[in-house]
């Protein structure tokens, strides 16, 4: 196949979707080529894998969105229910030519309340070997360390970190060749904390 793919993220609350695109080497055009649905709202960051077998996504949820339920419990007390996006990671499998298959595994940040001190997931990053994948919380303010097991086709979180309560963890990138994961924050002195792995 003489063209490149491309993936990339649309959608508003509710649902996004991931979009792949062909992209022309000579013009650089893209192409609609598949797409699929994210599995949760507010889809805003794609990572492959090294082995480009694996789409990772992270969903950073509308947080304010919220759906106040009714429901009866079996003795016929009736309840009140809010219900509200969850921020989550899902796991996509990509096909020799690029499209998404269904998700194989989707990590869910069970959100507490409505608003907007839940989990808000904001990055996902692989590391160069493709062995780690960053995950930045920056409404919970946590670092996630996930791998991918190949054999099943899951997620294994391997540790998280927590920083400072109003650090607003953004994004992360891991150095090329060196064992170390820059993170930089919104909020806290607007710094960047150099982890070794």
């Amino acid at each position: 196949n003489e063209v490149e793919d491309l993936a990339g993220t649309g959608g508003i609350g509710g649902g996004g979707r991931v979009c792949v695109y062909r992209i022309d080497p000579e013009d650089g055009t893209l192409t609609p080529f598949t797409e699929s649905p994210s599995y949760g709202s507010n889809p805003c960051m794609l990572s492959q894998d090294s082995t480009g077998n694996y789409l990772v996504l992270a969903n950073h949820a509308a947080g304010e969105a919220c759906v106040t339920k009714i429901s009866r419990d079996i003795y016929g007390k009736y309840s009140i229910q809010r219900v509200f996006d969850d921020s989550g990671i899902v796991l996509f499998p990509l096909d020799k030519e690029g499209r998404i298959g269904d998700p194989l595994d989707i990590v869910v940040q069970n959100n507490p309340r409505c608003g907007t001190a839940g989990s808000h997931l904001h990055t996902v990053t692989m590391s160069p070997d493709g062995n780690l994948i960053a995950v930045c919380d920056k409404g919970w303010n946590r670092i996630h360390m996930y791998c991918i097991d190949r054999e099943h086709g899951t997620f294994k979180e391997l540790s998280v970190t927590e920083e400072a309560p109003d650090a607003n963890i953004r994004y992360a990138v891991f150095h090329d060749t060196l064992p170390y994961m820059y993170v930089n924050h919104e909020v806290a002195n607007l710094s960047i904390t150099v982890y070794k792995y």
